[in-house]
């Protein structure tokens, strides 16, 4: 990788949050920690009404070639997220970017390391 990339230019190791658009509830309260050891934690919690239904997940995650993306394995479903500027933002299953009306819709903010002590 030449050049400034993600992986290279950005202070991404953290811890991510924020709550995505779900078809049959009432949104996904994600939480995704990323490593510089290649390993993550996702917590996410599924809201339905006043029903909270959370799972967590552990595992590897891979940078991609242009050192943009990252890719996790949840279930055998690879998921695809471009990281930004203190951000994480959902990639379509085509590895395309959301629309930009919808990029708010897919993105996880990363806590700061006041939120995180």
């Amino acid at each position: 990788m030449d050049g400034h990339t993600s992986i290279n230019a950005l202070d991404w190791e953290g811890t991510y949050e924020g709550t995505l658009p779900c078809k049959d509830c009432d949104g996904i309260f994600t939480e995704l920690t990323l490593n510089n050891d290649d390993t993550f934690l996702l917590h996410q919690t599924k809201l339905i009404g006043d029903k909270k239904d959370k799972t967590s997940q552990e595992g590897l995650y891979q940078w991609d070639e242009s050192g943009s993306n990252i890719t996790i394995e949840i279930n055998g479903e690879s998921i695809m997220y471009k990281v930004g500027e203190n951000q994480l933002i959902l990639l379509k299953k085509d590895d395309k970017q959301m629309s930009e009306t919808e990029i708010k819709n897919y993105t996880l903010i990363k806590k700061s390391i006041k939120e995180i002590k």
